[in-house]
């Protein structure tokens, strides 16, 4: 009996059983919506390592009303030396202006366990920015750096406080009588990491002043801006010292803060 083969076509099916095709469709859901997994856009910092963004509107006359004066008759040549609080909130009487600019986020020599460097004249500031490719900043920059977006008094607020910055510490000493140990009032950086500004800069107040580059050049090119921490300093943004010229120094007088434009 003659034998009929019959030929087999098998034909193979791709297959995929329903339970796994369920479990892909969850995780590629969960890929997309879980905040743990998502794909956030990393931006690409405007400022150098170390140093911060300011943006924001300059004010170029802001009302700040003391409520509580420190020491109502030490008024000196610059007004009352202290205010205890101002009204909340400040109140802006001009037209602003716009800026965009970089500051370090601590100041000179930028290590939190170090104090600032004393006794150094305007120069010697400017130098030390321009020896690292960043420039002294300007009064306007630092006021702004300082007040924070809501055009604050101080950097932390509208209440003075000495636990955050260094300030009031003691009376001042005559230099000629005492030694620069009894003198020295600063502290590291470590100590005063609260004494921020809301743009995130610390050490803008209280511990030793800091030059600037005073923008309109009068009397001089310089100006000191912060306060130290010897008792009856100011202490706030938006005052300066003009009357010592470029070549001044005391072991009041210590590094900046440095500025530089965004990267383009």
């Amino acid at each position: 009996m003659k034998k009929t083969i019959i030929p087999i076509l098998v034909i193979l099916i791709s297959f995929v059983h329903p339970q796994y095709e369920e479990l892909k469709l969850e995780s590629t859901t969960d890929i997309i919506t879980s905040s743990d997994l998502a794909i956030t856009k990393t931006e690409v910092s405007v400022c150098p390592d170390n140093m911060v963004e300011i943006k924001g509107d300059y004010c170029n006359s802001l009302e700040e009303i003391c409520l509580k004066f420190g020491d109502p008759d030490n008024k000196g040549p610059n007004g009352p030396a202290q205010c205890l609080e101002f009204k909340n909130p400040t109140k802006c009487l001009s037209s602003t202006t716009p800026m965009h600019f970089c500051i370090d986020e601590t100041p000179y020599p930028y290590s939190l366990d170090k104090k600032p460097i004393t006794n150094i004249t305007w120069y010697d500031a400017k130098k030390i920015c321009e020896d690292q490719g960043k420039r002294l900043c300007g009064r306007k920059e630092y006021t702004q750096a300082c007040r924070g977006p809501e055009n604050k008094p101080y950097p932390y607020g509208y209440v003075r406080d000495c636990t955050k910055c260094n300030c009031d510490r003691t009376p001042w000493l005559d230099p000629s009588t005492h030694s620069f140990k009894e003198l020295d009032r600063r502290v590291t950086i470590n100590e005063i990491l609260e004494c921020k500004s809301d743009y995130g800069v610390i050490g803008l107040v209280g511990n030793n002043d800091r030059w600037v580059y005073n923008e309109s050049e009068s009397p001089y090119k310089s100006a000191l801006v912060g306060g130290h921490a010897i008792k009856g300093a100011r202490n706030r943004c938006s005052v300066a010292t003009l009357a010592h010229n470029e070549y001044f120094k005391y072991y009041e007088v210590a590094t900046p803060l440095c500025c530089s434009d965004v990267k383009k």
